[in-house]
């Protein structure tokens, strides 16, 4: 397997290198934090989950969510989606 090197500055101190799993993990996080359309020059990049926040609770919101989860997950290669869930929890998901 390949090893994967990527530079991050959050919560690090002194050491700015993430390797394999711990890049990933940033990446995803990352790619779930940005709204879509914020990023200056790349209108595609980030998530429309950030619109979804204040819905109704409703199989639409629900069906809406999961689609952009597996969206944002199928953009990166080093990951496959096997099972995604989603859990209603006081009038909110």
């Amino acid at each position: 397997m390949a090893t994967f090197v990527g530079f991050n500055t959050i919560n690090q101190y002194g050491k700015f290198t993430l390797l394999d799993f711990e890049l990933i993990k940033r990446d995803l996080s990352n790619a779930f934090n940005i709204q879509q359309g914020t990023l200056p020059g790349r209108p595609a990049v980030g998530t429309i989950i950030w619109s979804l926040l204040f819905e109704n609770q409703s199989a639409e919101a629900q069906n809406a969510i999961l689609a952009e989860v597996q969206r944002i997950i199928g953009l990166d290669p080093r990951i496959v989606l096997t099972q995604a869930n989603i859990y209603p929890q006081d009038n909110g998901v």
